[in-house]
């Protein structure tokens, strides 16, 4: 792994012209990374915070602020200003030493050290992750591991721990830490308790469609070990969607699993600072309300399932399983055809003979992007928009799950209390939901 770490380092890293300010406590096994924007007044909440751990695993813990913005022309001075002064507070924390476990400042805002006018979180993220994994292998660690984070968050007592234990017992995997948005009875917090929902409703059928791809990217939720970052190439510099991209990316070459024993309390903050994400969700529900409660209609999710098994149990070649998606729904092979199938698949069965490798390559093509495409053609051209609980309803009622009571759909969309209780429900049973990972699916199934 040490060779393999030193080319991702001199191959792929971006470390440069950015440094990495630090004052380490001792030994460090993982690494917070916290890009942030003008956040100098929650940065200190978010420190609170990540001291309720134990106060051992806080001493092998480095967490690294990566302060951002773009250049003058484009970033407000008020917001260049609060990110200085961030700088400064941290860097006032790294003298003193008052936290129990180690800072490290990374200066993307000063002058000259901006990012550049096309880039934004996904630049700050690897910046930060690049120079955890290089502060890490500074101490001789192959192992251990590296967790994002956002600093308009709070956390539980054991967060640092629970991730600690991750790593420990999964050094092959990449964790996704439990969430829960904070919501109360106003315009902008019913807003949020509709999103939680539909999060989780598109979650729940990811999970009906047996999809390798059964995640959510919440950004702040997602830690890896130091081989799976490696080996998957590291983080993209997308300027949004960049944690959807590494985790498509690890799904292939690793498994992702859920951990139930913390939880993440993310921002649910109106925002616009990237075109989609929960910040920009809940300021279209204020603004197109009629909105608010839809979704994929459950049709778009069995036609996905349909075809899944398809894929787990294929045909001789690539013509055969465009006619039998044809069956499963036309829109299924009007889909695939527009996405090049029998073009790009075709090398794919003739280098496979194997009906195991077969299966991995298909579902490796079929990969979360083009299962997010399916739905969208299928709701555009077929269905049409769904009801957001109906949806719920009747995916819940095909799973069967015990934890789940009754649904009642009458006034709900009017109705506070009602809502409250699908979301705890669809939050109760997250944690028995499918891990995600194309090898996961494949030796489970």
């Amino acid at each position: 792994m040490k060779e393999k770490i030193i080319e991702y380092l001199n191959k792929r890293a971006i470390l440069s012209p950015w440094q990495l300010e630090v004052s380490l406590h001792g030994k460090i096994e993982q690494v917070v990374v916290v890009p942030a924007y003008s956040e100098f007044h929650n940065i200190r909440n978010l420190l609170l915070h990540l001291t309720k751990s134990d106060t051992p695993v806080c001493e092998k813990t480095l967490c690294i602020f990566v302060i951002n913005n773009r250049n003058e022309i484009i970033t407000p001075s008020e917001d260049i200003e609060n990110n200085q002064n961030t700088l400064d507070f941290l860097r006032n924390c790294m003298i003193k030493k008052e936290y129990p476990f180690s800072i490290g400042v990374i200066d993307a805002s000063s002058l000259g050290y901006e990012l550049p006018p096309e880039q934004g979180v996904g630049l700050a993220r690897k910046i930060g992750l690049d120079w955890g994994l290089y502060s890490l292998f500074q101490q001789e660690k192959t192992e251990g591991g590296l967790i994002w984070l956002d600093a308009d968050c709070e956390l539980s007592q054991d967060y640092l721990t629970a991730w600690n234990t991750f790593f420990k017992s999964y050094p092959d995997s990449a964790g996704l830490m439990y969430s829960e948005h904070p919501f109360d009875s106003s315009p902008s917090g019913q807003c949020m308790l509709a999103y939680e929902i539909y999060l989780r409703s598109y979650e729940l059928g990811l999970h009906y469609a047996n999809s390798p791809y059964t995640f959510l990217p919440i950004g702040s939720t997602i830690g890896v070990t130091i081989p799976l970052y490696v080996n998957c190439g590291g983080m993209n510099t997308r300027t949004a969607g960049e944690d959807f991209y590494f985790l498509q990316q690890i799904a292939r070459i690793g498994f992702i699993q859920r951990i139930k024993t913390a939880t993440v309390y993310p921002s649910a903050r109106l925002s616009d600072r990237v075109p989609f994400g929960t910040g920009a969700k809940l300021k279209q529900y204020m603004n197109q309300p009629e909105k608010k409660y839809t979704t994929y209609p459950f049709e778009c999710y069995d036609i996905l399932k349909k075809w899944l098994q398809s894929i787990d149990d294929p045909e001789e070649n690539p013509e055969f399983m465009l006619l039998h998606a044809e069956k499963i729904h036309p829109e299924l092979a009007h889909f695939l055809v527009k996405n090049y199938w029998l073009q790009k698949t075709k090398k794919i069965f003739q280098q496979n003979q194997n009906k195991k490798s077969l299966r991995f390559h298909l579902h490796e093509w079929f990969d979360g992007l083009k299962t997010l495409k399916l739905l969208n053609h299928l709701r555009d051209f077929v269905f049409f928009t769904g009801n957001l609980f109906q949806t719920t309803e009747k995916l819940v009622k095909r799973l069967n799950t015990q934890k789940f009571q009754e649904i009642n759909l009458e006034n709900v969309e009017n109705n506070f209390q009602k809502q409250k209780t699908i979301l705890e429900q669809l939050r109760n049973i997250w944690n028995s939901l499918k891990n995600g990972g194309i090898n996961y699916h494949i030796d489970g199934s």
